[in-house]
């Protein structure tokens, strides 16, 4: 125990030298398990793009295209990959890219040492090269659906005005002021209780009376993760849980 929190100390003291003044839930190994047993039914496909593995789903043709940017367990998770297949038979073409190159949490002790060679900033630059390839098939717009750790590299790439269309945030982690204060695109966060985003409420209020684009809402009974993270058999996860997803496609819907 007193290794683990000698890590723990010591991935925080890292991911602030990097940036992070870590303001929403920051990864919290309490917070982070896997997702229980799901059935693995999925319809898409594995290919390359732009040098990584990609998980694809819906037909190249459709005119928008979502990138799906996982959690900390990555893009092979069952219910990560059936929510990839549910956006896509909305119309839109959809990529869940393997960030973590083969590397994705597998056990929760690591999470400390995992995030310091995990570090959300580092990989704008891949998914704005993702952007611009999906754009190169035709996609006339693209959207960025980020899940916990996703969620830091999706509000990341939105401070930028010209790479895509619209975000959507689910159950966000280490997020900050400056993350909320710069985005410029519009972005739909979906949380937690525990996700800490009520304390930029005020932020979130002034930047609405600046015109941003913004929906806001925290469900309630729910735990961090709970969009691809829940049981299959219990239904009141699943009716969360698709309530979730039925606002994600309503905003890409709306903006894409």
């Amino acid at each position: 125990m007193a290794r683990f929190a000698l890590h723990l100390v010591l991935a925080l003291v890292l991911l602030c030298y990097a940036g992070y003044s870590l303001g929403s839930d920051p990864l919290d190994p309490a917070t982070h398990h896997a997702a229980p047993p799901a059935t693995s039914t999925w319809i898409g496909r594995e290919e390359k793009l732009v040098g990584l593995d990609v998980y694809v789903s819906g037909s190249p043709s459709a005119s928008a295209a979502v990138i799906m940017i996982s959690d900390v367990f990555g893009w092979k998770t069952p219910l990560f990959r059936k929510l990839a297949d549910k956006i896509a038979a909305s119309g839109y073409y959809v990529v869940a890219p393997d960030y973590f190159r083969g590397d994705p949490l597998v056990n929760i002790s690591d999470l400390p040492m995992w995030i310091v060679r995990h570090l959300p900033a580092a990989e704008v630059e891949t998914t704005n090269q993702l952007v611009e390839a999906l754009k190169g098939k035709g996609m006339h717009s693209v959207g960025l659906a980020g899940f916990c750790w996703g969620a830091k590299v999706a509000v990341l790439v939105g401070k930028q005005t010209d790479r895509v269309k619209a975000i959507v945030q689910a159950h966000p982690s280490l997020v900050e002021a400056s993350d909320y204060a710069e985005v410029a695109v519009p972005i739909s966060i979906l949380a937690a209780p525990t996700d800490g985003i009520e304390q930029f409420k005020g932020l979130l209020k002034m930047r609405r009376k600046e015109h941003l684009k913004l929906y806001v809402k925290i469900f309630t009974q729910v735990q961090h993760g709970w969009t691809i993270r829940y049981d299959e058999t219990d239904k009141k996860a699943v009716k969360k849980a698709n309530r979730a997803h039925r606002l994600l496609l309503k905003w890409f819907h709306k903006y894409l």
